[in-house]
Formats: C-alpha cells, structure tokens, sequence
C-alpha cells in the first residue's frame, strides 16, 4: 500500500543511463499531485514503499513482462 502522505519524502537521484544502461521510474497520480521518482531505490530510508508496490505488480504480471 502506498501512503501518500509521505510520497514527497522519496527522493530521486540523477539518471546513470550512461553507467548502467536503464533508469526506474515511478509515476503515482493522486487526485492532487504527479510525484515522478528516477532511481529513487538509492533513497534506502523512503523507497521501501516503491519496492513494495514493485513486488506487487510482479506477482500479477504475465511472465513475458517480467
């Protein structure tokens, strides 16, 4: 579940496509705000939020998704 109460503590950092090849990005739309994360997994205190809807939506995903 994500509490968006404390989706501007996640903090993004700056893209490495160049070193790694491919960023994670999140959207989350509220009815009041777009909150956009780019390697936000560098943030270890606020992320676990991120990762936790990540597993969620890879158990429901097909294989050929994942």
């Amino acid at each position: 579940m994500i509490d968006i109460k404390t989706l501007n503590k996640i903090r993004s950092s700056p893209s490495a496509q160049s070193v790694d090849g491919i960023d994670e990005t999140f959207q989350i739309r509220t009815p009041k705000k777009s909150h956009v994360y780019v390697n936000s997994h560098v943030d270890t205190v606020h992320y676990r939020q991120l990762q936790n809807l990540k597993d969620q939506i890879r158990k429901i995903l097909p294989k050929e998704y994942k």
